[in-house]
């Protein structure tokens, strides 16, 4: 079995590097990339990250994508029992620009993020319609 002890520091940097450019799942390409054989990559990928309990996760940057971010805590009236309530979260996930949703426990308020378009802002803070 094989360490990350047995993988020098230059070679880890690159290999993460490698990684951070063109993902974790593409053997063949980050092969070409750090100069590696395909199955040294490959071994790497599967030992070294996965059982070695590193996770590697996407980061989207919002603003690159024309996006403004916000975090609202909603809370439904009495009127909106919890399934009806989950199910227009769930619309909003599929259909609008809700990103993430969860319920605060004791409460029962939800904590919402939202992904919303430049325009959308511009729109609403000039007061000109849709």
């Amino acid at each position: 079995m094989y360490s990350l002890k047995e993988v020098s520091l230059e070679d880890f940097t690159s290999f993460v590097k490698a990684i951070k450019i063109l993902g974790p799942k593409n053997y063949a390409a980050l092969s070409k990339f750090t100069g590696l054989p395909v199955e040294t990559v490959r071994h790497r990928v599967k030992y070294l990250f996965v059982r070695k309990g590193v996770g590697i996760h996407i980061h989207v940057d919002h603003g690159k994508l024309g996006l403004t971010r916000y975090l609202l805590r909603l809370k439904f009236t009495n009127d909106f029992n919890e399934d009806s309530s989950v199910s227009f979260l769930e619309h909003l996930a599929k259909h609008g620009y809700l990103e993430y949703y969860g319920r605060l426990i004791p409460r029962g308020d939800y904590i919402v993020w939202l992904g919303l378009p430049m325009t959308l802002l511009l729109n609403y803070t000039t007061g000109s319609t849709l």
